[in-house]
């Protein structure tokens, strides 16, 4: 039983670092070329892709609120 459990433990490490190599290998083929690729915008021009862009900043509505001091002092009274 002995055999059994470590042929199955050494065939698992086999799959796990052939499955790990593959991921590396695939993400660095398709990433050795992503800054030679230009902007994609779907029709867009450079300027109206980044003014499409303007209304989904999501920080933006969290600059314009309460700061987190303000806050924790309406809680606490």
């Amino acid at each position: 039983m002995n055999e059994v459990t470590t042929f199955a433990a050494f065939t698992a490490l086999l799959v796990f670092l052939a499955a790990i190599a593959g991921v590396s290998l695939g993400r660095w083929l398709v990433d050795r070329n992503f800054e030679k690729l230009p902007r994609r915008h779907h029709g867009l021009t450079e300027a109206a892709a980044d003014q499409d862009r303007a209304d989904t900043d999501v920080f933006a509505a969290v600059r314009a609120g309460r700061h987190h001091s303000d806050r924790a002092g309406a809680a606490r009274g």
